[in-house]
């Protein structure tokens, strides 16, 4: 096979990885990125072995082997390195901090996505930028820093404007971290609505940020009474979460199981809601909560 074709290949077998790891087919995700790395590092396609590592260990993340994602997002930051790769060396940094902000390693998630807000300023690099704001804002709210979660949230408000309209799931990232600080604060009304106008955005970036948002939904729907849709809505976050094999962050997992518990207790119409929600596809998930936004 040529160099070319080894190029070709890694690229393609990267996207293939890529989408399913959005998609949520973990089995595909898991396989297809060892073989684009090894297309890429045939050619020595520096680029291309290092999002195909990235693409790994973000799955690796996901499904909350933690360890291991390290291993592979210090992998790829390798490889940028010694190619000189920037734009990959700050992707490496956002990465490493999502994964120590999953692992509950605060201090250094803070560290780390700070970092990279800086490195991606440099390179100018505004998805960059948003990204990583978008992760410190998660940060703050899951440690109960309000202020500071506010303040990165008016700020990733600033950088999302900034990136244009170019990157149509941005304002929806923007409104799930909007409506998570909401729910922080109490106003489960507008945290419930701003959830729910940002699923159809958030559904571009990935199945996992969408796992999170039903779970958080669930939770303010059950807080505003809207007991049966609460039901469906977890229903269907504990039946994708544990087909994909995907884990939610701790803070949202807490909030999810209390809640869970509280359906579970329920006879009649919320244990049929719940089994609902339960047999849902992630499609039918998202769709079941458009319409009732509409």
């Amino acid at each position: 096979m040529s160099e070319g074709d080894d190029r070709l290949r890694a690229l393609l077998l990267n996207g293939s990885a890529f989408l399913a790891w959005k998609t949520g087919d973990p089995e595909t995700a898991t396989a297809v990125p060892e073989e684009a790395v090894e297309a890429a590092e045939a050619c020595g396609d520096v680029r291309a072995a290092g999002c195909a590592l990235t693409t790994l260990g973000s799955l690796e993340r996901d499904c909350g082997r933690f360890a291991e994602a390290r291993r592979l997002h210090e992998r790829a930051a390798r490889t940028f390195e010694a190619a000189g790769d920037a734009w990959g060396v700050a992707r490496s940094t956002y990465s490493l901090g999502y994964v120590a902000y999953r692992e509950g390693s605060f201090a250094l998630s803070r560290e780390l996505l700070e970092r990279s807000v800086e490195q991606s300023e440099q390179l100018a690099d505004n998805y960059g930028v948003v990204i990583s704001l978008a992760a410190l804002a998660s940060l703050a709210i899951a440690s109960g820093e309000l202020d500071r979660g506010e303040a990165l949230v008016d700020t990733l408000a600033r950088a999302v404007v900034e990136l244009g309209a170019g990157e149509q799931e941005m304002p929806s990232m923007l409104k799930y971290q909007l409506g998570r600080l909401r729910a922080r604060l109490g106003d489960h009304a507008l945290a419930a609505r701003l959830l729910r106008e940002s699923v159809a955005g958030l559904g571009q970036m990935s199945s996992t940020a969408l796992l999170s948002l039903l779970a958080e939904l669930g939770v303010e729907e059950w807080a505003l009474g809207r007991t049966e849709a609460a039901a469906i809505v977890l229903g269907a976050a504990a039946g994708l979460t544990s087909s994909f094999g995907y884990s939610l962050p701790a803070e949202v997992q807490e909030q999810f199981e209390r809640t869970a518990a509280l359906v579970r207790e329920a006879d009649g119409l919320l244990s049929t809601a719940w089994e609902r929600g339960s047999a849902m596809t992630l499609d039918e998930a998202v769709a079941f909560v458009l319409a009732d936004t509409a």
